[in-house]
């Protein structure tokens, strides 16, 4: 389950369930509920069976779903949940989490294709692998987050590392990699030009500097937090 603040709104997404649900907030408390069932799926048949909403974000005053379950990004109105815009993504990418960017793009980590994706306000999407590891297995990208100089973080589970894209050209580039830490990095957040990275199952909290002009990671620093799981920066 994910959720946010959307223009005075709670909108919460049922991951297992596929559905969003939109609540009116009276001093706090949600009321009023609106919800719907989105519709999909994708080639992954064990992941991808029917939508999976997997996060909400509020963007310019739109309710964005990645929706791992059918490959899509759905801009719905927080009111009534109708929707705005329905962008598919490349199939079997899994969309599970999302930045907005500015000029109205979005920046997204597929999941079960290993890629960040940038979407457009109009056009096509575009994607460039979020890691240049060759692991045993699969790499899972989790959390993205921008970063004001024109960069996206992605992390990076499974190879452990925190992926540096470059978002100020008409494609994406990787222009850093470094280790993080931990193999598994969950959440991250950002603090001026430092990223928090939560290593759930390393029991620390990762500390990693963004060197905006250089475009580059610095190296590691690790804060011991037993499970840590979400952060919010102060």
């Amino acid at each position: 389950m994910s959720a946010a603040g959307v223009d005075g709104r709670l909108v919460v997404g049922h991951y297992s369930a596929g559905r969003v649900t939109s609540f009116s907030l009276d001093d706090g408390i949600p009321r009023e509920p609106t919800t719907i069932t989105l519709e999909g799926s994708g080639p992954d048949i064990s992941r991808q069976d029917h939508a999976y909403p997997h996060q909400v974000l509020d963007h310019d005053g739109l309710a964005v779903i990645t929706d791992l379950g059918s490959d899509c990004l759905w801009w719905l109105h927080p009111t009534d949940l109708a929707v705005v815009r329905r962008q598919a993504l490349a199939p079997g990418c899994g969309p599970r989490h999302a930045a907005a960017l500015p000029g109205g793009r979005v920046a997204v980590s597929g999941e079960l294709d290993a890629t960040l994706v940038v979407v457009p306000a109009s056009g096509h999407p575009v994607s460039y692998a979020s890691s240049t590891r060759q692991p045993d297995g699969r790499i899972y990208p989790s959390d993205v987050l921008a970063h004001p100089a024109g960069l996206v973080v992605v992390a990076n589970r499974n190879v452990g590392t925190l992926g540096l894209v470059d978002v100020t050209g008409p494609l994406p580039r990787l222009v850093d990699e470094r280790d993080c830490g931990g193999t598994w990095p969950l959440h991250l957040a950002l603090d001026g030009d430092t990223v928090a990275v939560a290593q759930r199952d390393d029991d620390v909290v990762v500390l990693i500097d963004i060197e905006p002009a250089a475009r580059t990671l610095g190296p590691p620093g690790a804060v011991p937090v037993a499970r840590p799981t979400w952060l919010i920066p102060r």
